[in-house]
């Protein structure tokens, strides 16, 4: 099949939204020009961990103002942190974070450190007014974890997950976000674990035979 320069072709992607492209072939080159600026600066990975790679990264102005690969499916930052988890693993290089406490010890230690919970939450809002929906959500992350039954905690950290799918580009952090504030504010369906307390993780258990 032969394709001209001035030929109009719907491209259907296997995920995200299809685009019409001047040049299939064209338009190919680009996207793999993309995944070449993205994923291959070694000397980020030098210098910088996962978290802080994702924060760093922003495509070229001929990409970023190309409506096809920005990330309504996946995005920089998440794609990122897997090409680093891939290559280099999940330890960041932080002595500090190769033996962490679980998470609901380690949030009650936070917040005792921090004057617990009610003036944890004080401050969240006042967070929240400003916009600072991200730490929000982080810090009362620590307070549901500590205490899952923490309401004005949880319906907090539900609007701040709110504010973020609303903010969100992509599709599946916007699903993210908003089903995280669905079960912090109405519980999870069927027993199964929440993803964000955690509370029911027995219901996901695989059921491994044991060696005979």
């Amino acid at each position: 099949m032969k394709i001209g320069v001035n030929s109009r072709i719907f491209l259907e992607k296997g995920t995200g939204v299809p685009n019409y492209v001047a040049c299939l072939y064209r338009k190919c080159l680009e996207l793999d020009k993309a995944n070449e600026y993205v994923f291959f600066q070694p000397n980020l990975a030098r210098t910088l961990g996962p978290t802080e790679i994702a924060e760093a990264l922003t495509m070229p102005p001929g990409l970023e103002n190309d409506w096809s690969t920005h990330g309504y499916y996946g995005t920089i930052s998440h794609n990122s942190k897997a090409v680093y988890q891939r290559y280099v693993g999940w330890y960041d290089g932080n002595p500090a974070t190769l033996n962490r406490l679980p998470r609901v010890e380690e949030a009650k230690k936070y917040l005792a450190y921090m004057g617990g919970s009610a003036a944890v939450i004080a401050r969240a809002r006042e967070d929240f007014k400003a916009g600072q929906y991200r730490w929000v959500a982080q810090v009362m992350d620590q307070v549901v974890f500590a205490d899952p039954s923490n309401k004005e905690a949880r319906n907090l950290a539900a609007d701040a997950f709110e504010q973020l799918g609303y903010l969100a580009e992509s599709a599946t952090w916007r699903n993210a976000y908003l089903l995280g504030a669905q079960e912090l504010r109405n519980g999870v369906r069927g027993g199964a674990r929440s993803s964000v307390t955690g509370i029911g993780a027995e219901s996901l258990a695989a059921k491994v035979p044991s060696p005979p």
